[in-house]
């Protein structure tokens, strides 16, 4: 394992200088993987990094959530208690446990339930902040860290999505993050299959498989175990029988050492491992042979008390039994209280090897000693022995108990996994033995929330109408209309709009007449989020206002700021844009004083939209920043409402030209958020890069192009920059023909009037325009009227939009007003009318704070006045964009409005900059190819030879990035390199 543990060794080095790492480890069962991780533990301790390891165990249904990270936590708070605890290990146990004190929520990692059970998805953000910032506790102020995770292919979805976080974030950590994980237990539906696919596509995560070994390998690795040569036909019998796995290879070696040592006739042993494990442990004796047997029905690992209570043999045989065990390497101490399997595959054959009664004998065994721990066992591990002893009653209630533990520690799948098995149990449960003070409706409610909460949208929906089927048949109004309100609440989260609606008009007919009610106060929230995009303003508040009457009379804070803002958003679309934001504001300040963080930035969020909407780019940005700011100490910021606000963060930064601090915001943001969020994340920062870097756009469009398609709405989010990066590379046509290509996927997106479009459509006339100005120069009259019919297109494309879109303010506001102004004035120049007027206009309807393209309508505005003979007027509006383009460091900008200068002799104060682009001769060479000049003609004119001036020419053209020279002509007058200077001078 040379190279495997050389990689893993430099992934290591890495991490203690500071950078993170993670690694997962595959490979067969039994290939040698443990063992692998055991060594780089046992060097990583030598070099003084904190090591921890966790395993991951099969449970069955639900399982433990979190189990790995439990194990590895704990055994870094518990390590500075040992007697012999050195000074890195206290300091680590001291950080951990520094950490939990400050965030009582790590206790529900660790077991821990000192808090009341929550069903609030929202907080497993914060569970899962404090899960890392403990691991930065011992990598900031202790030492590095190696955190080893075993047996992945076991881990519960919870652990699956705690590990995604985790690797997602690593950065500059002191951290070394290595799973393992059987790649022949990953069958085709596997759940870990989808996460290692994302994970290693992580920048700091790699993939490292561990081979079976070939026959040199094996020779070694048996040499070394047997302490000398090993026959040539014991190591190709091993070999063959093998197929070079390590642990099939030692087993078969010890067998093989018994019978060349003399101690007894060479098992014949089978093909399959099962039965070569079974058959050294059946040559030991019958106490160390039970002891295992009953070792396996508790899985890889059991305490030292419930083996011996299990075993129920005399202590000194227990005694002995163990010591045997151990000394044979079946059983491995594993922590001061606990033993292990050597290897999952053994426990696994010896519990195959169970006789079917023995089975259910020793299952019922450990069901009885776990539920006489009480609180003090695990509710999945007496679930699953229950069940295995026919125990149903006993499985009901310990699968009820198993999901509310799941809840409490934030882990919907694995709740739902219990619900379900209490649900397939529930019938086969006489009443008598059923959990008291439950009924089936409202275990099939309880099962229905673990679903949504888990993202099973179409499951919760299903159990939701289980639920309503069972409460109507009960004749009971109230519970049924309970039972069809939370049924509204799954079908609206599922998209299934006039469903809700339907089902909240039942819950409307069973509470008629009764007093308030918390269940017609949500019902009537979820009807107001989808009557709000439907309705006109006084239904909406028709529908609200009382809704929001009954929710103070019970106190119910959080529906009472939901109502609100469905209303604000309402009264936005009609208009009542300063009335919707104090709405919206007081739904903030309500859902603060009831305390819940999650709906106070929902609030956030929508203000902020409103601001933007409404052009007070500075009110969005400081009321998003309060938010983040909240939401951070809340453990909410990289929640749904979380993200969505740094995302509009970032396009406010961007609107507002605070580009150096938009990036910042991403750079520092973009580390933290899962991985599936980093596209979205990037993409407000993409005008940027299109202003400043044109050519880097390119690529990170194409990477991105999946999210235009996949979401039309957003298509001109993605790919307008692209468009206006290909302007600023000279392809004016590709700009338009980019444009059309978010124009076709906003109407097959059922997006057709998207306002979006509008700034689109602005930039692709501007392509259109420049692609003109080209063939002007070219005198390409085809071409210019090709141009123009396209630009007719596009402009009464904008104009339709502008009046057909749907403003979430009712009216057009002042960004769509700026692009349809932009749009009408690349439409004059692309006619030809240098209309300075246009170009004033778009100057003022960009003035509400948009100040990149202020700037760039200046520079047009500064062309149009040139070419109506007022250069002081132009000299004053370039000046004033080129400190615009100087201070945001959008070369092109700038580049333009310096060649503008040269060729209008324009005076912009300290001088132009001048372009070294061309040589003087290459400009000279230059100004002779735009007059048609032929290479043989532009020799004689400068008294070279023609080979010369072809060499210049295509000095030219490659500088230019030119294809040919009609081309290098127009991108040559465009940047202004055509002046003559003598004249000028």
């Amino acid at each position: 394992r040379a190279r495997e543990l050389a990689r893993l060794e430099h992934l290591l080095e890495q991490a203690v200088a500071g950078s993170a790492a993670g690694v997962l480890v595959a490979g067969d069962a039994g290939v040698g993987k443990t063992r692998l991780t055991a060594e780089l533990v046992r060097r990583a301790q030598e070099r003084g990094v904190v090591t921890v390891v966790g395993h991951c165990v099969d449970l069955g249904a639900g399982g433990l959530p979190y189990l790995p990270f439990a194990e590895a936590l704990t055994g870094v708070a518990r390590a500075g208690d040992a007697p012999d605890a050195d000074d890195v290990e206290q300091a680590a146990s001291a950080a951990v446990r520094s950490v939990a004190a400050e965030r009582p929520v790590l206790y529900r990692v660790t077991g821990r339930i000192e808090q009341s059970p929550v069903d609030d998805a929202g907080e497993r953000m914060p569970l899962y902040e404090a899960v890392l910032e403990a691991l930065h506790a011992v990598t900031d102020r202790v030492a590095p860290m190696l955190l080893v995770l075993e047996d992945l292919h076991w881990a519960d979805a919870s652990t699956r999505d705690l590990l995604r976080f985790v690797l997602s974030r690593l950065s500059d950590e002191r951290l070394l993050v290595v799973g393992t994980y059987r790649s022949d237990d990953l069958h085709r539906r596997h759940p870990l299959r989808p996460l290692l696919a994302e994970l290693v596509r992580l920048p700091r995560v790699e993939r490292l498989e561990v081979q079976p070994f070939d026959a040199a390998e094996l020779r070694d690795y048996l040499s070394t175990l047997h302490g000398g040569d090993v026959p040539d036909a014991v190591v190709e019998d091993i070999l063959g029988r093998s197929e070079g796995n390590a642990y099939y290879a030692e087993e078969l070696l010890v067998a093989a050492d018994d019978a060349l040592a003399g101690r007894g006739r060479r098992v014949a042993l089978p093909e399959q491992l099962a039965d070569v494990l079974l058959a050294r442990l059946e040559r030991l004796p019958a106490g160390v042979q039970q002891v295992a047997r009953v070792a396996s029905v508790a899985g890889r690992r059991v305490s030292d008390a419930l083996l011996r209570a299990a075993v129920g043999m005399p202590t000194v045989e227990v005694e002995e039994a163990l010591r045997e065990a151990v000394a044979h390497h079946v059983l491995v101490p594993d922590g001061s209280d606990r033993y292990a399997f050597r290897h999952a595959l053994l426990q696994e054959a010896v519990y195959a090897d169970l006789l079917p009664g023995e089975r259910v004998r020793l299952h019922a065994t450990y069901a009885r000693l776990l539920a006489e721990q009480g609180d003090g066992a695990s509710a999945a591990d007496l679930a699953r022995h229950c069940m295995a002893a026919l125990d149903l009653p006993g499985a009901l209630a310990a699968s009820v108990r198993a999901a509310e533990e799941a809840v409490a520690v934030l882990a919907p799948a694995e709740a739902l996994a219990h619900y379900d098995q209490a649900l397939q149990l529930w019938a086969a449960v006489p009443e008598a033995g059923r959990p008291l003070g439950l009924d089936a409706v409202t275990l099939t409610e309880r099962a229905a929330a673990a679903a949504g909460a888990a993202g099973e949208l179409d499951r919760a929906v299903a159990l939701a109408s289980e639920a309503v089927a069972l409460a109507a048949a009960g004749n009971d109004p109230a519970v049924e209309a309970t039972a069809r309100g939370r049924l509204a609440h799954h079908l609206y989260e599922d998209d299934r709009r006039d469903e809700a609606l339907a089902e909240i008009d039942r819950v409307r007919a069973l509470l008629d007449g009764t007093g308030p009610s918390p269940v017609r106060v949500w019902a009537v929230a979820v009807e107001a989020r989808i009557r709000a995009r439907r309705g006109t303003l006084a239904e909406t508040e028709a529908l609200v206002e009382p809704a929001v009457e009954e929710a103070r009379s019970l106190g119910l804070a959080a529906a009472e700021a939901d109502l609100l803002i469905s209303l604000a958003l309402h009264e936005s679309e009609a208009g009542d844009v300063d009335v919707a934001a104090e709405r919206l504001a007081r739904a903030t300040r309500q859902a603060r004083t009831g305390g819940d963080p999650t709906v106070a930035l929902r609030a956030v969020y929508n203000l902020a939209i409103n601001r933007i909407d409404s052009g007070d780019l500075a009110g969005a940005e400081r009321i998003l920043e309060e938010g983040m700011a909240e939401a951070e100490r809340a453990g909410l910021a990289l929640t749904v409402y979380g993200v969505e606000s740094l995302n509009m963060l970032l396009q406010a930064l961007v609107l507002a030209g605070e580009w150096d601090k938009a990036l910042a915001t991403h750079a520092r943001a973009r580390v933290r958020v899962p991985a599936v969020q980093r596209d979205w994340l990037q993409v407000p920062t993409l005008p940027v890069i299109a202003a400043r870097d044109p050519a880097a756009v390119l690529p990170l469009g194409a990477q991105l192009t999946p999210l235009a398609e996949q979401e039309p709405w957003a298509s001109h989010l993605v790919l307008a920059p692209v468009a206006d990066a290909q302007r600023w590379l000279g392809d004016g046509e590709a700009a338009a023909a980019t444009v059309r290509r978010i124009v076709e996927l906003k109407v097959d997106g059922e997006d057709e009037w998207g306002l979006g479009q509008l700034l689109a459509l602005g930039i692709g006339l501007g392509g259109l325009a420049d692609a003109a100005a080209a063939a002007g120069v070219r005198q390409d009259e085809t071409a210019i009227a090709r141009l123009r019919d396209e630009g007719k297109v596009f402009v009464e494309r904008a104009r339709q939009v502008a009046e057909r879109g749907q403003p979430r303010l009712a009216t057009l506001g002042p960004e769509g007003r700026a692009w349809l102004t932009r749009a009408e004035a690349e439409w004059a120049r692309l006619e030809g009318r240098d209309d300075p007027e246009a170009w004033r206009d778009a100057v003022e309807a960009f003035g509400f704070g948009q100040v990149y393209e202020v700037a760039r309508s200046r520079r047009h505005l500064a062309e149009a006045l040139v070419l109506n003979g007022d250069r002081a007027g132009a000299a004053h509006q370039a000046r004033l964009a080129r400190e615009t383009a100087v201070r945001l460091q959008a070369r092109p900008l700038r580049e333009a409005l310096d060649a503008l200068a040269r060729r209008a002799r324009l005076d912009l104060g300290g001088g132009p900059a001048t372009s070294t682009i061309l040589t003087p001769r290459e400009q000279e060479v230059m100004r002779l190819v735009a007059q048609g000049l032929t290479n043989r003609q532009i020799g004689r004119r400068l008294f070279i030879s023609e080979k010369t001036a072809s060499v210049h020419v295509s000095n030219v053209l490659a500088k230019l990035g030119a294809g040919g020279r009609t081309e290098a002509v127009a991108i040559a007058h465009r940047r202004g390199l055509l002046v003559d200077e003598a004249a000028d001078a």
